[in-house]
């Protein structure tokens, strides 16, 4: 899944934009596409891993290394992709960009887009969507099997990632008709068969679950991308945006993992800088897990999300 966090950043490390985060039983391994280097230049698909919020607020976490203890290219361009980028004369470059994941049986399943960035700055162009395992999170993803899902698709399929109990995985998707506009829907397919296309099903509201891509029906909008997942609290899926108009956290909260996430409802204001880790936010799916946790919240009873029920101190890291 996604998140929006910042973290102490390490040597050698201009700075630190909001990562992507697969959530393992004893930590957080955050992922970055590129991370800007001092004095120049980038480290490709870097991580870092994070036991807990506590670790995360005191900067004790530091990028994942290699041998030669360089930040560890996780998702990496083969040899012959590295070849071709250095021989390319227009300006663009192939690069890998982590979007989200799961994890099953302590094996991380990323999803992650193959990109044509450049030749100007905001330049991009999304060539497919990808599946590499995780067998250890110290190790790069193994690309040699990766499987390729979704060409030009419309809608960012992997963006979130959730598996139930009889091991479909459910998968959310957000395209982006317009500036700061995303509009999300879910699909599903089961463990075994998660790196094919064929065995992918879309939700629309009418059919239920059908083959078409092209059919399937928007769950909820906002103005910037969504994290999604089951909160046990609750016993809820909880989906976490930030709404950059406002400078707040909004929460859509449903029943289902198809189900009707509108209605958005204020998480929490956006922090000012008065505490020791002012610049460095938990993500959104952490930030819902604790408001439930300080609110009591068992799945018996009702969620409230209003304003008033908000303390701006359950979202700060002492």
């Amino acid at each position: 899944m996604s998140a929006v966090v910042f973290v102490r950043r390490g040597a050698g490390v201009a700075r630190l934009p909001a990562p992507v985060a697969l959530e393992y039983p004893t930590g957080s391994l955050w992922l970055w596409g590129e991370l800007e280097r001092e004095p120049g230049g980038v480290w490709p698909t870097p991580a870092m891993w994070v036991p807990d919020v506590a670790s995360a607020c005191s900067g004790t976490t530091s990028l994942v290394t290699d041998a030669a203890q360089q930040p560890l290219e996780l998702v990496p361009l083969s040899a012959q992709e590295v070849a071709d980028n250095q021989n390319r004369n227009d300006g663009r470059r192939l690069a890998l960009r982590p979007l989200g994941g799961f994890v099953a049986d302590n094996i991380g399943y990323l999803f992650y887009q193959e990109l044509l960035l450049g030749p100007g700055f905001f330049d991009e162009e999304l060539l497919a969507t990808s599946l590499c395992r995780l067998g250890d999170r110290r190790t790069p993803c193994d690309r040699a099997q990766h499987e390729q899902i979704w060409e030009r698709s419309r809608f960012n399929w992997g963006h979130a990632a959730w598996l139930a109990a009889d091991d479909t995985v459910y998968l959310y998707g957000c395209q982006r008709p317009a500036a700061f506009e995303d509009s999300c829907s879910v699909a599903r397919a089961a463990l075994p068969l998660i790196g094919q296309l064929a065995a992918v099903e879309y939700y629309n509201f009418a059919q239920g679950w059908i083959a078409d891509s092209g059919n399937t029906t928007v769950l909820f909008e906002g103005p910037s991308a969504v994290t999604v997942m089951f909160n046990a609290h609750a016993n809820a899926f909880v989906a976490v945006s930030p709404n950059i108009w406002d400078s707040r956290f909004e929460v859509r909260v449903a029943d289902e993992p198809w189900g009707d996430f509108r209605g958005a409802r204020l998480l929490f204001d956006a922090l000012p800088p008065n505490n020791k880790c002012s610049s460095r936010l938990v993500p959104p799916s952490w930030a819902a897990a604790r408001l439930l946790e300080r609110q009591g919240v068992r799945p018996s009873e009702s969620l409230d999300l209003t304003a008033a029920a908000l303390d701006p101190e359950d979202y700060r890291l002492e």
